[in-house]
């Protein structure tokens, strides 16, 4: 199996003995439904490539063996593909028909005498591109192999008729067309078993994607993590905790009683205490970083509390939402929004990560309006959700096509929105007392146009500098987050910025050098 957009690498020995042995298990289970249904099962692919079954003679048993394979016809030429995944060698059956060419073929119930041959280079060139406009993936499968990969010609040799129409009697009497009767009990017993067919193809599909490719969950929070949220769109689970692991890292999230990746909190504030609230998406959740190897966390002191209020996905729109709601009780001194790319990005959306969240929009008069996620398809998704929330299959298809698709574009101006907004909570912070500051994750021109509307706006700027040689500070080219060593990086710049914002009398308190902030409880 291939992803779009990158170039496949070769299976290896172990891999094509293992996908071999899942090939020839799963094709025994295709050709058994397909000719129990006459083909309503696995008569088309989930892409609308049609299928037919080959049988020919095996060249070592002398026996018939039968196999499912994609087909393009052309006039009466029925042409398949000898890929077989794009492994090493070619398939038995391509093996089979060459010892034999005289071949059968089923297209639904119909079954067809044929004669095979292998296409010469001449028609495979004039076949190939409408091979790939059917099934794109042989591109890949030919990538991931030096051999070429074989197009067979299926010319028909007689029409064999099926056992149910139009087959001779006992007196060699034609006997008439019989037309099945399309009873309630006829109709129910083909819906069922089509049903049952097709959870027997996907929990099949779902075993092969685990084993092919096992990482196809990396970019997914584990399952019981998130719960949907009638005004945010979804939310931490409060005391949740998942094991995340992928090829990048092992690390298990625990979620607080608040519903909080943090440690635990209290709401009453202790005296002399610097309460910060820090809001943002999955980077300052930590993806992938233990919880005491944060930016948050290596910041926090005995005097100073970071509460790190961040959800994976979260736009700014939904960091203000959730601190107008329920972030104003937890009397802060400063509340942190966390701007980037990626946050302002979401701003676009109502449904994003196959969830549906609030929208804000500038109406016909420049008003900033609201439009919540729509509760009752809120209601049906979560229950989608947490049903396919432990496969893999649904996150593998979705990458595939994904993988075709632009990542997140680079802000390079802020627009009317973003600023509305963040006057919007300028506004909320002040009513409660506390001081607003932007924590920017963005590129230069963006950043400097950020920097001068806090500075005009009495907004708190903070800035995060990776340089333009930022890899070495991510996880990897499959998974952009900051790795460890970013959090360092990040730390050191934000500590001597955050402390022309803090409080009066925390400042004249901060007169000896901090140690490791890491060292101290809150």
């Amino acid at each position: 199996m291939a992803t779009l957009g990158r170039h496949p690498r070769p299976f290896t020995p172990l891999q094509e003995e293992r996908g071999s042995a899942y090939i020839k298990f799963r094709s025994r289970l295709d050709t058994w439904s397909y000719r129990k249904s006459r083909g309503w099962i696995g008569g088309r692919r989930p892409g609308g490539q049609p299928v037919l079954l080959l049988t020919a003679t095996g060249r070592k048993s002398g026996q018939p063996r039968t196999v499912p394979l994609l087909y393009l016809k052309q006039g009466d030429v029925y042409v398949v593909v000898a890929s077989k995944g794009g492994m090493s060698h070619d398939p038995l059956w391509f093996k089979n028909l060459e010892a034999n060419p005289r071949v059968e073929i089923e297209v639904g119930s119909a079954k067809i005498a044929m004669t095979a041959r292998r296409a010469t280079s001449e028609e495979k060139a004039i076949l190939w591109p409408k091979l790939l406009a059917m099934y794109p993936s042989y591109a890949a499968y030919q990538a991931r192999t030096q051999r070429d990969i074989p197009v067979v010609l299926l010319s028909p040799r007689s029409v064999v008729e099926t056992q149910h129409a139009d087959s001779p009697d006992s007196h060699g009497a034609q006997q008439p067309e019989r037309f099945p009767r399309f009873t309630a009990r006829r109709i129910l017993s083909r819906v069922a078993m089509a049903f049952v067919g097709t959870c027997i193809g996907l929990l099949w599909a779902e075993a092969g994607v685990r084993f092919y490719d096992p990482h196809a969950r990396d970019q997914i929070l584990p399952p019981g993590l998130l719960e949907t949220d009638a005004d945010l769109g979804w939310r931490l689970v409060p005391g949740a905790e998942g094991i995340h692991h992928s090829r990048y890292f092992n690390v298990t999230y625990s979620i607080n009683a608040l519903g909080l990746r943090d440690g635990p909190r209290t709401i009453a504030k202790h005296l002399g205490t610097d309460r910060i609230l820090l809001y943002g998406d999955s980077v300052i959740f930590g993806w992938g970083i233990p919880m005491d190897e944060r930016v948050s966390n290596r910041l926090q002191s005995a005097d100073r509390e970071i509460w790190n209020l961040a959800v994976p996905g979260y736009g700014l729109d939904q960091e203000i939402l959730y601190y107008r709601r329920d972030g104003r009780m937890l009397s802060a001194d400063e509340v942190v929004f966390f701007v980037s790319s990626a946050t302002l990005e979401r701003l676009g959306s109502s449904f994003l990560y196959k969830k549906y969240k609030p929208m804000f929009f500038l109406d016909a008069n420049g008003n900033l309006t609201l439009k919540p996620p729509p509760g009752a398809a809120v209601s049906a998704w979560d229950v989608l959700h947490h049903l396919l929330d432990r496969f893999y299959l649904p996150y593998f298809v979705e990458r595939r096509f994904a993988s075709s698709t632009n990542p997140i574009p680079t802000v390079h101006e802020l627009g009317d929105l973003p600023k509305r907004l963040l006057l919007e909570a300028r506004s909320l912070a002040q009513q409660a007392g506390e001081r607003m500051i932007v924590l920017s994750d963005l590129p230069p021109d963006a950043t400097n146009e950020m920097r001068d509307f806090c500075t005009k706006n009495d907004i708190g700027f903070l800035d995060i500098e990776l340089g333009e040689d930022f890899g070495p500070l991510r996880f990897g080219s499959e998974d952009p987050h900051w790795n460890l060593r970013a959090q360092a990086t990040i730390a050191a710049q934000l500590g001597s910025q955050l402390g022309k914002y803090l409080p009066e009398w925390h400042r004249a308190s901060h007169t000896q050098p901090q140690d490791d902030p890491r060292s101290h409880s809150s």
